[in-house]
């Protein structure tokens, strides 16, 4: 039987999206707290359907996290795709964890009166786009089961590795367009991109 889960609004997305809004913890955590029982359309540990199936490496906006866009993932993954979201490194993320250590969301702060998406911030997000798509390139690593990567091992038999989707929003989107143009081996088969204002993005790397 088909069994919804509950989204898991833990203490560090609420503290995050609180950092990321610029508001005190405890006004993040009220923020949330009337979606404490919201559930969405999944199943959980549920038995990987027999077959391959195309892969989406799914890149997050800024502020975003790995479980932001899960309406969209489970929908994606009730079509026959194997979702993979992502949880950025780069400070880009409202809240994540690194190496057992939490890390919140990074503010530009520019050194002057320098404009928003100025060619200060423009720099400044041209090294994030970087890490991040060094980070999609790892994914792809762990797809294809090459060693050092085994955290997708239990989906090893499932994944259709000639058919790799890199799809993002907002950063994300210009995250997908960046790990793209960087695929020297051709393993990205598609790339799609939601709300990509590239201009803010990249000084000139995504054009």
């Amino acid at each position: 039987s088909i069994v919804s889960a509950y989204v898991v609004l833990t203490s560090a997305f609420r503290d995050g999206y609180a950092t990321f809004l610029g508001v005190p913890w405890f006004a993040g955590r009220a923020m949330f707290f009337p979606f404490r029982n919201t559930k969405i359309n999944s199943v959980p540990s549920a038995k990987p359907a027999s077959g391959r199936f195309p892969v989406i490496a799914f890149s997050h906006g800024l502020g975003g996290m790995s479980t932001t866009y899960s309406y969209a993932a489970t929908d994606l993954a009730s079509h026959g795709f194997i979702v993979i979201c992502m949880e950025h490194t780069d400070k880009t993320a409202s809240g994540t964890s690194v190496n057992g250590q939490s890390q919140f969301y990074e503010k530009f702060k520019p050194t002057g009166q320098q404009a928003a998406y100025g060619p200060e911030e423009k720099l400044f997000r041209s090294t994030q786009l970087k890490h991040r798509s060094s980070e999609v390139h790892s994914v792809l690593d762990a797809v294809e089961g090459r060693a050092g990567h085994s955290f997708l091992q239990p989906l090893s038999a499932h994944m259709d590795v000639s058919s790799i989707v890199v799809l993002g929003h907002s950063m994300g989107a210009a995250t997908a367009i960046r790990s793209s143009q960087d695929d020297r081996d051709n393993r990205i088969k598609a790339c799609i991109v939601s709300l990509a204002v590239l201009s803010h993005f990249c000084p000139n790397s995504c054009h």
